[in-house]
């Protein structure tokens, strides 16, 4: 997410509580989603706001088969 909005991304974080579980969850989304063509397109334009992506649960977004391909094609050839 871009580092703006940081006191609603905050608000948004406590009322959401996230466990452990859940925290390893958003940041496996997080990992593939930095990837994605919505984040990567128009440098970036289409990322959400920190807020947004927390009120809108969107770590529980589906990877898309392109992203995924992507994803996969980063971790062969850069290993991460």
């Amino acid at each position: 997410p871009k580092k703006v909005g940081k006191g609603a991304a905050e608000a948004a974080w406590k009322v959401t509580r996230p466990d452990e579980a859940l925290v390893n969850q958003m940041l496996s989304a997080l990992l593939w989603q930095r990837l994605s063509d919505q984040w990567t397109k128009d440098r970036g334009q289409f990322i959400p706001h920190p807020a947004t992506w927390i009120r809108q649960r969107r770590w529980e977004d589906q990877e898309s088969a392109p992203d995924m391909l992507e994803r996969k094609k980063q971790e062969i050839l850069y290993g991460h």
